[in-house]
């Protein structure tokens, strides 16, 4: 094999194994709770929380990367839920009475900038958004949202904020394979230019 394909054949199996290794750190998602100090938690995607599912027309979680005080409002479904809420804060979200994109969409409206909502099990049934939301949303099991509500109120440090970081950039597969594919193809050209 000429010195040339050998090069071009170890460039493509290098970005290869590249695009492979990036693909799980690029998509990692992060929720934590960051106050009050010394209460500083991080939960774990898959056991403790996750997305909602994709579900048309785009991303069920929108995108985003958020830190904020968090607020609970009960199962946050009517204007009610809402009195005395501050804009900017996250709101916690008790699971019931309707579906989750409308719980996520009257935080939004509300002035939330994220939303968790937690399940009334620990099992982690399929969910999804509808209809789409635009702030950053994850969905927890019943023991986070009853550990949440603790920091909130039963926690002697209640008077202290609970702030909260909610990270939902996760790039689409689409764009990481177009990635790919663009820096494949500037392998390529420069082959075929010497």
């Amino acid at each position: 094999m000429k010195r040339r394909n050998m090069l071009w054949v170890a460039t493509c199996f290098a970005l290869f194994i590249g695009l492979v290794l990036i693909q799980p750190i690029a998509s990692a998602t992060t929720f934590e709770l960051i106050a009050p100090s010394p209460v500083i938690k991080t939960y774990q995607e898959l056991t403790d929380y996750k997305l909602f599912v994709i579900s048309s027309p785009g991303w069920a979680s929108a995108p985003g990367d958020v830190t904020a005080p968090l607020q609970y409002v009960g199962d946050g479904n009517e204007a009610s839920d809402y009195s005395g809420f501050i804009s900017g804060n996250i709101a916690l979200i008790q699971r019931g009475g309707t579906n989750f994109g409308t719980k996520v969409n009257l935080a939004d409206f509300y002035g939330a900038v994220g939303a968790i909502i937690y399940d009334n099990t620990n099992l982690f049934p399929p969910v999804t958004l509808d209809p789409e939301t635009f702030i950053p949303s994850i969905f927890v099991t019943d023991d986070v949202g009853a550990e949440l509500l603790n920091y909130i109120y039963g926690n002697p440090l209640a008077l202290t904020t609970v702030t909260a970081h909610i990270n939902t950039n996760v790039p689409e597969p689409v764009t990481m394979l177009l990635l790919g594919f663009g820096l494949v193809g500037l392998a390529g050209v420069r082959r075929f230019r010497k």
